[in-house]
């Protein structure tokens, strides 16, 4: 029989319900206007318009300034290239439920749209940021644009990652696979390894299963240091037990050559 934190595990991914869903249209309207407000000056406070250079981060390029991300509690900036996700990452403390940014904002405050937060079992510097974010109906809002990556046409579309921390390192990752899951799919959730050949047969092991894949996938996998996984829902209804996963990976800069 499973320990009751297994069993806490292997539901995680169920506990992220996209709840948002049972809200009045103009409810969700309303939260999701003033979200748009709110994450635009966000954006412009963290922006360094001198580092600007026209990268692949589908945000005009700008880079998020150090000073500022150290002065709030996130634990990086993430953009995703080929959509406009441009948003802070939190991870709560000890303190909070492992799920209290699914209803809070980066501020703190409730929010049914909720803010995408790090799993607390990943490790900021750890091999694998398995990462959640929200899937709202009608909306660009959080992760909505990547409920379809599981299709390879929607996959295609999806550019690079790139993970900007306080501390002032930035890394990208590349769009590796996407699968359509059950909620409570658990081979995504590993988050040690013994060594790189650990980590690749278990980015292989994905690859078997996954419905959308990079060209590139194999030899990705093969030189891959780190991972990126990005999780929301598939359905756009409250309390759907499908998720979508896109799996980005870090490969050694020296293999690309």
């Amino acid at each position: 029989m499973m320990t009751s934190v297994v069993r806490r595990a292997v539901r995680l991914i169920a506990a992220f319900t996209c709840f948002v869903c049972v809200m009045s249209a103009a409810i969700l309207l309303a939260h999701t206007t003033v979200n748009d407000r709110a994450y635009d000056e966000l954006r412009d406070a963290v922006s360094s318009p001198e580092s600007a250079d026209q990268n692949d981060t589908g945000q005009d390029g700008a880079s998020p300034d150090m000073d500022n991300l150290r002065s709030m509690d996130i634990a990086a900036w993430l953009t995703v290239g080929g959509t406009d996700i441009s948003y802070p990452v939190v991870q709560p403390d000890d303190e909070l439920p492992r799920d209290w940014y699914l209803t809070h904002n980066v501020w703190g405050d409730w929010d049914p749209l909720g803010c995408p937060y790090l799993d607390r079992r990943s490790g900021v510097e750890g091999k694998h940021l398995l990462v959640f974010g929200h899937h709202m109906q009608g909306t660009n809002q959080m992760f909505s644009e990547l409920s379809s990556a599981y299709e390879q046409d929607s996959f295609d579309t999806i550019r690079m990652a790139s993970w900007a921390t306080p501390q002032g390192d930035v890394t990208e990752f590349t769009p590796l696979l996407a699968m359509n899951v059950d909620a409570s799919y658990a081979s995504i959730q590993r988050f040690e390894f013994t060594d790189s050949n650990d980590l690749h047969a278990w980015l292989e092991d994905l690859i078997g299963s996954a419905t959308a894949v990079s060209p590139n996938a194999i030899a990705f996998t093969e030189h891959a240091i780190r991972v990126l996984t990005l999780v929301t829902c598939s359905e756009a209804q409250a309390g759907g037990r499908t998720r979508t996963l896109i799996v980005f990976a870090q490969v050694d800069a020296l293999s690309e050559e």
